[in-house]
């Protein structure tokens, strides 16, 4: 009676970064479960980092793609790039200011009315704004 299938964990890792670290989808292309390609990772230092480079490679694509929307002028990409990187220059969710101090962050709220400003359907027949 045959066994289960044996992998090498440098095959296995090479899977893991062509598969962009997604463990689900190595299994289904070795056709083992799931828990298999998990005790790999546990158990070999190279499916560990085969894991760590998918996972850099990706948010390097993930990078790449919202710079792209950026650049674009994507309002919606802009204002989460400044949530998440321009803190320190007063760039914040929803409020600034002291706890309770119910100041607004206008920064945001010119932002997001530029946006739809510039979104919003002219209402003239002809067109010209």
């Amino acid at each position: 009676m045959p066994g289960k299938p044996r992998y090498k964990a440098e095959d296995v890792a090479e899977l893991l970064l062509e598969k962009m670290g997604n463990q689900s989808a190595v299994a289904r292309a070795l056709g083992i479960s799931a828990a298999a390609v998990s005790k790999y990772v546990k158990r070999n230092a190279c499916c560990q980092k085969a894991v760590e480079q998918a996972r850099e490679s990706f948010c390097d694509f993930a990078e790449s793609a919202l710079l792209k929307r950026i650049k674009s002028g994507d309002t919606t990409a802009i204002i989460y790039t400044l949530k998440q990187q321009g803190k320190q220059r007063g760039w914040s969710q929803g409020f600034e200011g002291s706890a309770g101090s119910g100041k607004k962050n206008s920064r945001f709220s010119d932002a997001v009315k530029k946006g739809r400003e510039r979104r919003a359907p002219s209402n003239r027949k002809d067109g010209v704004e």
